[in-house]
């Protein structure tokens, strides 16, 4: 695939200049959210569509709650590429109101995209997906293109219309592109890649 480089804006390389003094993202690519009944009530993970960051609510068993916003690349160590997930912490009622008003507009009932053929199937990053775990409830849906931009029309389908709610109340809350360069410019040094649709993008850290 086409090599491509990574662009970052001069407000990036102004807040990178300043890393000495930032605490850097350590890899959390082990720490991943296994459901548990027994602790967890519920699991809320949504990815954004054209976006490195995903995140990750839970509402636990004994009424507290837990977040996370976490970025995502491959990284190269020692001469070979793993995985590199960065993750920063979400206030608890901030989670708590996400996790509320998702289930209001109705996150645990949205249809899949397959529905109404709305669905990514080539182009990586393309796609918006939200996991849902319960304890009466798993289930993975997927839109294609849905990002906090998009505004609902009168024919919007009504599954997509629940997926643009979240991704755009998700954005009121929690400032997704200010989320992206907060943790872009605490990034360790190293290269990095992703896929961009069909290409590889790649860029350096120093």
């Amino acid at each position: 695939m086409k090599n491509i480089t990574l662009l970052i804006s001069l407000y990036l390389i102004g807040n990178l200049s300043y890393g000495q003094s930032v605490d850097k993202l350590i890899n959390r690519s082990n720490d991943t959210i296994i459901f548990d009944n027994n602790i967890h009530k519920k699991v809320y993970q949504i990815k954004v569509a054209y976006s490195r960051l995903s995140v990750d609510l839970i509402e636990f068993n004994n009424g507290e709650y837990k977040g996370t916003v976490n970025i995502n690349f491959d990284t190269q160590i020692n001469g070979k590429w793993e995985k590199f997930v960065g993750k920063i912490d979400l206030e608890s009622i901030i989670v708590e109101k996400l996790i509320s008003k998702f289930y209001d507009i109705g996150i645990e009932s949205i249809e899949d995209c397959i529905k109404n053929n709305d669905c990514a199937f080539i182009l990586d990053g393309d796609d918006t997906k939200i996991e849902i775990y319960t304890n009466y409830l798993q289930k993975s849906v997927s839109f294609n293109s849905v990002t906090p931009k998009e505004k609902i029309i009168k024919n919007t389908a009504l599954n997509r219309r629940q997926c643009i709610k979240i991704v755009r109340f998700l954005d009121k809350k929690i400032n997704l592109e200010q989320k992206y360069i907060q943790m872009m410019s605490r990034l360790p040094k190293g290269k990095y890649s992703y896929f961009e649709s069909i290409s590889l993008a790649t860029f350096n850290i120093k």
